[in-house]
């Protein structure tokens, strides 16, 4: 079960730099930006961490340390990132659910989880392909 929490950790990590939230970041100067960004890091690794000793199960751990970056880390991003992470942590709960279900793998998840974010970012990829051409 660590090795599983530690796995969908991984997984949420990779998209907590992606991330919109509750702090407005718009009109701090940059070294309240970076003041803030390092105190918010802080308060978020301590976030995931009560997530990992409080939650009764993967899918209740997942969707706690999603709460603790949309918090904490998404108002850092822009909203196109923000957008994305969304997408991305959506699919990884769902995962979760599946894993807790008993449906796939660990290792099924972290290659599904992969394959989203290539979809994902193709997509977007895509998107910005089709917006340079249209000037």
């Amino acid at each position: 079960m660590h090795k599983l929490l530690a796995t969908l950790t991984a997984l949420t990590l990779l998209t907590a730099c992606q991330t919109t939230g509750a702090r407005n970041v718009a009109n701090m100067t940059p070294a309240q930006l970076q003041a803030a960004k390092a105190q918010d890091a802080k308060a978020a690794e301590a976030g995931y961490a009560r997530c990992d000793q409080t939650s009764a199960n993967i899918v209740e751990s997942t969707k706690c340390k999603a709460a603790v970056r949309e918090r904490y880390i998404t108002p850092y991003a822009p909203p196109e990132e923000q957008r994305i992470s969304r997408i991305l942590v959506a699919q990884n709960i769902a995962l979760a659910e599946k894993i807790q279900r008993g449906e796939i793998t660990e290792a099924q998840a972290r290659e599904q989880y992969a394959a989203v974010v290539r979809s994902v970012m193709d997509q977007e990829r895509r998107q910005h392909q089709g917006r340079g051409g249209r000037s």
